[in-house]
């Protein structure tokens, strides 16, 4: 498949629909950035009114800290899902030349509890290699900060490529599992756990193609002005993807268990 192509045409399917698509591929990012600055917002609060320290309040030492992030990431997960999944079906439906109620997906029973399920696995599926990163980054500086002799360095080297190898699997993860909604949308009735397995079933060996469009919009992306010009693209193309993929896959009879 040619991205050129792949993105010409999805191009042409929301030609027409841009500002509503804008506008709806832009909700659970607002949401999201709304959340995450609350709870920058409060940890500064903390900082500044008690005598803990930084180190303290971002390692959960500190209770409120901890309390105000868990609060936040529990609104994130229960606020933006839903958005996120309406926003995939939304698309879907505009690529496929219908035309479907934003509100009404969100009103729609079970709707708000298959999209915070199916978050929940993508987060709880990323988590492992991510945590794992993590980990090795932390070991590894606190081995640099100690005064590292050549045995330790040559140590911190080798957590630093298993880093990087976690880095990759995570990767690899987030581009699997980053079908799911359209899945949801395609095939109606499918527990999100279905989802997310038929979604890394689809992507294998197709990863390349969502790799090519994430790389395709990652610059335009990371400004607050381009997200509401490339992400309506970027969601029509990956709908439009998820779309011949799967009837690929029935042409050929190819059955996910």
């Amino acid at each position: 498949m040619v991205l050129r192509q792949l993105v010409r045409f999805s191009r042409q399917q929301i030609r027409g629909q841009r500002k509503r698509a804008a506008l709806v591929c832009s909700l659970p990012v607002a949401a999201e950035m709304f959340f995450r600055v609350t709870e920058a917002a409060f940890c500064g609060l903390l900082l500044w009114f008690s005598s803990t320290s930084p180190v303290m309040l971002f390692t959960g030492r500190y209770l409120p800290g901890a309390a105000v992030s868990v609060v936040c990431m529990i609104m994130r997960l229960v606020c933006v899902s839903p958005l996120d999944c309406a926003g995939a079906e939304w698309i879907n439906g505009l690529c496929q030349g219908r035309r479907l109620s934003f509100q009404d997906m969100l009103l729609r029973k079970g709707f708000v509890w298959r999209s915070i399920a199916l978050k929940l696995l993508g987060t709880l599926a990323a988590a492992v290699p991510a945590g794992s990163a993590a980990a090795g980054l932390w070991y590894g500086a606190s081995l640099i900060r100690s005064g590292a002799d050549s045995r330790q360095l040559f140590i911190a080297l080798n957590v630093a490529v298993f880093c990087a190898l976690c880095l990759y699997f995570w990767l690899a993860v987030r581009i699997s599992l980053a079908a799911a909604p359209f899945i949801m949308a395609q095939i109606p009735g499918i527990s999100p756990f279905a989802a997310v397995r038929r979604s890394i079933s689809l992507l294998s060996g197709r990863k390349r193609v969502f790799a090519g469009l994430f790389a395709l919009y990652l610059a335009p992306s990371l400004t607050v002005v381009g997200i509401p010009i490339v992400f309506p693209e970027l969601r029509a193309a990956l709908a439009v993807s998820t779309g011949i993929f799967l009837k690929e896959d029935l042409l050929r009879g190819k059955s996910y268990g």
